[in-house]
C-alpha cells in the first residue's frame, strides 16, 4: 500500500479502531482516578477532558520532600529556572521509576502539579501507579499517618493527636520527621534539600 492508500484506509475504515481506543482510554481514566483515591491520598488527580494526560496534584509531596527549598537552592547556581515540579520529576524518576512531566512547564496554572500520560497498556499503567504508591509509602507509619491527617485532610495537630492517641507535640514531631526523612531520601539521590 502507498502512504496515500494507508491514509485513505485509516480515514475511511478507522472509526471502529478509534472508538475502541477512546473507550480504553476512558476506562484507564476511571482506573487511575480510583487508584489514586484508594491508594495514594497524598496525590490529588483531575480527570482530563478530551486528552490522555492526567493532572496530578503533588503539592503535598512537594512540601514533604522539600522540593521548593531544593529548587530555590539549585536555582541560585543555575542559568535556567528550576521549579519544585522539576525537582519532583527527578524525585519520581529516582523513587518510583516513573517519568512525569512538570506541570510548571505548561504555565503558571501547572504549579504544584505533574502530568501523567495514561495512554499505555493497563499493565504498564498499574506498574507505574504501584511504583508511585510504593515511593509515597516509604514514609514511616507514624510520620505517614500524621502527615496524611494533617497535610492531606487538614486536621490540626490537636485533632490529629486525639485521633491517633498521641500528644500534640508528638504530632508536630512526627510531621517534622516525615518532612526530614523525605528530604534525606532526596539528598541521597543527589538533590540538596
Amino acid at each position: 500500500m502507498t502512504p496515500k492508500q494507508i491514509m485513505d484506509h485509516g480515514l475511511n475504515e478507522g472509526e471502529d479502531w478509534l472508538n475502541r481506543v477512546l473507550a480504553y482510554i476512558g476506562e484507564s481514566q476511571e482506573y487511575v482516578a480510583n487508584y489514586f483515591r484508594d491508594n495514594i491520598p497524598l496525590i490529588g488527580q483531575t480527570k482530563p477532558e478530551g486528552t490522555y494526560l492526567n493532572w496530578l496534584d503533588v503539592s503535598r509531596i512537594i512540601d514533604i520532600v522539600g522540593a521548593k527549598e531544593t529548587a530555590a537552592e539549585r536555582e541560585r547556581t543555575s542559568v535556567d529556572p528550576v521549579t519544585p515540579e522539576m525537582v519532583m520529576q527527578e524525585w519520581f524518576g529516582q523513587h518510583a521509576r516513573v517519568d512525569l512531566n512538570p506541570g510548571s512547564s505548561y504555565g503558571t496554572g501547572g504549579a504544584g502539579h505533574m502530568r501523567m500520560n495514561i495512554a499505555v497498556s493497563r499493565k504498564l499503567l498499574k506498574l507505574a501507579l504501584d511504583n508511585i504508591a510504593e515511593a509515597v509509602d516509604r514514609l514511616p507509619e507514624g510520620a505517614r499517618n500524621v502527615f496524611i491527617l494533617h497535610a492531606v485532610y487538614g486536621y490540626t495537630h490537636d485533632e490529629t493527636g486525639e485521633m491517633l492517641g498521641i500528644a500534640t507535640g508528638t504530632s508536630k514531631a512526627q510531621l517534622h520527621r516525615a518532612k526530614r526523612l523525605l528530604a534525606q531520601q532526596l539528598k541521597q539521590q543527589g538533590f540538596e534539600a
